[in-house]
């Protein structure tokens, strides 16, 4: 029986992964220690587990200033760090497909309004997500605190 993903014309492929995805993992800890960027917040199936060759990278960067140049820097960067770990899958503007989809560089400021939301995805990925910080022992301050106030 052929089961389809998502994308028109691929197969699902035959394995998934339990854990959290090693490669993904890396890329989180590289751009922590090699940006600007201030935490890196890795959520959804890489994250969670269950995922597959085909399973998109859902990142979250957060800087505390953050405006477009900044973003261009942060993803020309994630594409750099995931270059040797996710080869080929390039898309038509010449990053990889895991760019193109789940990845968003965001202010301190808009990050800390956002996670404390109840429904938002980056409150969802505060409270589930792998958190990576430049200072360690600093995730407690971009983890969900229960606060949903606004």
């Amino acid at each position: 029986m052929l089961v389809t993903r998502h994308r028109v014309g691929e197969c699902m492929p035959a394995v998934v992964h339990a854990g959290p995805d090693p490669a993904a993992l890396a890329v989180c800890r590289e751009l922590v220690s090699e940006t600007s960027v201030d935490c890196v917040v890795l959520h959804g199936s890489r994250a969670w587990g269950n995922w597959d060759e085909q399973s998109d990278l859902d990142l979250i960067m957060v800087r505390a200033e953050t405006d477009e140049t900044d973003r261009r820097g942060l993803f020309e960067a994630l594409r750099l760090a995931k270059n040797p770990r996710y080869p080929g899958q390039e898309d038509d503007i010449g990053l990889k497909y895991l760019l193109k989809e789940g990845q968003e560089a965001i202010s301190l400021e808009d990050y800390a309004s956002r996670r404390r939301t109840l429904n938002d995805y980056i409150a969802i990925a505060a409270r589930n997500g792998l958190i990576f910080t430049k200072e360690p022992g600093a995730e407690h301050l971009y983890r969900h605190d229960g606060d949903i106030s606004n």
